[in-house]
């Protein structure tokens, strides 16, 4: 009888999960180019490119010479984890929803983003649709020591600067406050925003002594809205301040 029990009040508990166990990385989940010609990349990979982390949007590589970061666009993002979701699970159930394309999605935020921010990004070389120059193919190292060769042709990828990311163990100077002052002007005059409630220090790096941001998941361009200088500054100061505490 307990069994029993035990197993009535289980099937809810699966029932709101959203299982997306974790998953392997592969070639088949990257997205391809965009249709039409884009122009020369003016960069030279050389591989293999190992894995240096990866988010909902992108996969970063690092080159041999660990200088630059190559981002490739997963097609609809990767599941990491299983996760007990049940708002997420309900609206699934009884609410439909479109699918978004991710890879479209980044890709179009990224193409934006080398055009207005280059200097404010590290982005120094995009590949959204087939090149006029032919690209090698190249060899991926996964999180798991796996190889995968790829043709960089049929793959949009973006070439970034490689940075020193601010951890939540890097020592907070004035100086540094006047560097986010700088590059939240430079994004906000130039109409972008950052949607996000809270300053996520991961999503920034020091580069060539100047401060980027490196992962433009939350980055939109909306040259229509509101400036927004004074609320990234204090999202900035209020994570200084929850850092100090600790």
């Amino acid at each position: 009888m307990r069994k029993f029990w035990i197993m009535v009040f289980s099937i809810p508990l699966f029932f709101f999960c959203t299982f997306t166990g974790k998953d392997h990385f592969c070639r088949e989940k990257l997205q391809g180019v965009l249709s039409g010609e884009g122009e020369s990349i003016g960069f030279d990979i050389a591989g293999p490119l190992t894995y240096l982390g990866n988010g909902n949007e992108a996969i970063a590589f690092l080159t041999p010479d660990k200088n630059y970061v190559i981002k490739f666009f997963f097609k609809r993002g990767i599941a990491k984890e299983y996760r007990f979701k049940p708002v997420r699970r309900l609206k699934q159930l009884f609410i439909r929803q479109e699918k978004k394309d991710r890879g479209v999605e980044g890709i179009v935020r990224y193409e934006k983003a080398f055009e207005l921010l280059p200097q404010e990004t590290g982005l120094i070389a995009i590949h959204l649709k087939k090149s006029k120059d032919t690209l090698p193919h190249c060899t991926l190292i996964d999180y798991l020591g796996k190889k995968h060769e790829v043709d960089l042709n049929e793959l949009a990828f973006v070439v970034q600067k490689k940075g020193d990311i601010l951890y939540d163990r890097y020592r907070v100077t004035t100086e540094m406050r006047t560097d986010f002052r700088e590059l939240f002007n430079v994004i906000t005059d130039k109409g972008f925003r950052i949607r996000s409630s809270i300053f996520f220090p991961y999503n920034y790096a020091f580069c060539e002594g100047k401060t980027i941001l490196i992962d433009l998941g939350k980055l939109e361009f909306a040259p229509e809205s509101l400036k927004e200088k004074e609320k990234l500054l204090g999202l900035y100061d209020l994570w200084v301040e929850r850092k100090a505490k600790r």
